[in-house]
């Protein structure tokens, strides 16, 4: 059904902050909105170069990120109030303070 499907791509894009930015994942968002009462989150695309993982978790007010980006694509983090910062293939691990 349409609408579990949009609930699913919105839980993906927004908790878990993974997101397309171009056709076929070759470039992607990793943006989670941070608050509320949600301390950590997880999820995975399988793109057509392999698997894109964002893994986060926040412990006294900082982000501790972890994202995997398959080989011959690009990702980028997009954390509000911080730098955007672009990243290439492999598994990436970021602290950022909040």
């Amino acid at each position: 059904h349409y609408a579990l499907g949009s609930v699913a791509e919105w839980m993906h894009a927004h908790i878990g902050g993974l997101e397309a930015v171009e056709p076929g994942w070759k470039r992607f968002r990793i943006a989670p909105v941070i608050g509320g009462d949600l301390t950590h989150a997880e999820t995975s695309h399988i793109t057509p170069y392999g698997k894109a993982e964002v893994q986060w978790e926040v412990n006294a007010n900082v982000l501790d990120l972890t994202v995997a980006v398959p080989a011959g694509t690009t990702a980028f983090v997009d954390i509000v109030d911080h730098e955007r910062v672009d990243l290439v293939a492999g598994t990436h691990y970021l602290q950022m303070a909040l």
